[in-house]
């Protein structure tokens, strides 16, 4: 269960089709809600600094307004604890270091989808956060929002692939927060990958059902989901599993996500690439771009460490001032 999620808000009414999905999980485990923008130095269109103070302080009033109202309105609303926070600096570093302080436990937030400019604040932003945050994100995407009844399971059928490896399951414990007790199921997953012969085109998916190089791939895959299963089961969740065989596994994820209609997807990613379409991990971005469904994206402390071992990180400085933002409405608490 969740203690305090955070939002984070760009001020854009894109942004803000992340929050009945944070409402509806605050909802069901009493847990605070967070809402946080994060106001960026102004930039010369030549990349150098530009302050201009009458500019600044509008667009600081503004933002400040636009958070406040927000929060006021879903504490008039709803019952539930909703603070709001005004931050000063870099985007990535200053929300990373908010988050670090240990009172959170889930980030809940847009991201953005194919090619959308517009949206590349929430989806960069996304990428930085699950690189150097230890937080789960639920990452949200257009087309993946609904309209949530407060009062009704949000959940009702998650979908964690695994990869065998105990990285992996890290995530369970983060999944199994999604639930509503004795109604979500969880479908553990498992895809086999079979390699292609070396100089000969990959054969379709079809064609690996039955063929023997797979098959000991197949049979531990099923071992260690029962396993799996088995103790959480012993914790009351309601579990199945299933191992599928498919030459791409981030499609093989999004067919049985497809198949068995499920309405959240949790998986953990390595997310070792430089380039930025690989920084949540090539199988974990092709999962959040082509579902239709929120997913949960956990990037365990392991992943980290191993990432930062070899270099491939640099450590985010934690900059930036904080704006206290008060509301009127009852309720309203930091």
């Amino acid at each position: 269960m969740y203690t305090s999620i955070v939002v984070p808000l760009d001020g854009s009414a894109f942004g803000k089709r992340a929050l009945p999905v944070a409402l509806a999980l605050a909802s069901r485990s009493d847990a605070a809600v967070h809402l946080v923008h994060v106001q960026e130095p102004i930039v010369h269109p030549g990349g150098g600094p530009m302050y201009d103070t009458r500019l600044h302080n509008e667009l600081q009033r503004e933002a400040q307004s636009d958070l406040a109202a927000v929060a006021e309105q879903l504490s008039r609303e709803t019952s539930l604890r909703i603070s709001a926070e005004f931050l000063e600096g870099p985007v990535t570093p200053t929300l990373q270091a908010y988050l670090a302080d240990g009172r959170h436990d889930l980030v809940v937030m847009m991201t953005h989808g194919r090619g959308g400019l517009s949206r590349a604040w929430l989806g960069s932003v996304a990428d930085g956060l699950l690189r150097h945050t230890p937080l789960p994100l639920l990452l949200v995407r257009p087309g993946a929002e609904w309209a949530v009844d407060l009062g009704e399971p949000l959940f009702r059928h998650v979908l964690v692939p695994l990869d065998g490896s105990a990285m992996a399951d890290e995530v369970l414990d983060h999944a199994v927060s999604l639930a509503t007790p004795h109604v979500t199921v969880y479908t553990l997953l498992k895809v086999v990958a079979p390699l292609p012969l070396l100089g000969r085109p990959f054969p379709n998916a079809e064609g690996f059902n039955n063929s023997s190089n797979v098959d000991h791939e197949r049979d531990a895959a099923q071992l260690h989901l029962a396993n799996m299963a088995k103790e959480l089961r012993v914790s009351g969740v309601l579990v199945e599993t299933v191992v599928v065989t498919h030459p791409q596994p981030a499609q093989g994820i999004l067919d049985v996500a497809e198949q068995q209609h499920v309405d959240a997807i949790a998986l953990s990613t390595h997310g070792r690439g430089r380039a930025a379409r690989f920084l949540i991990g090539s199988v974990a971005d092709k999962v959040v771009r082509g579902a239709t469904v929120p997913v949960l994206v956990y990037r365990p402390e392991s992943a980290r460490a191993e990432s930062a071992e070899r270099g491939n990180e640099r450590a985010i400085p934690a900059t930036g001032a904080t704006v206290a933002m008060p509301t009127r409405a009852a309720g309203v608490g930091g």
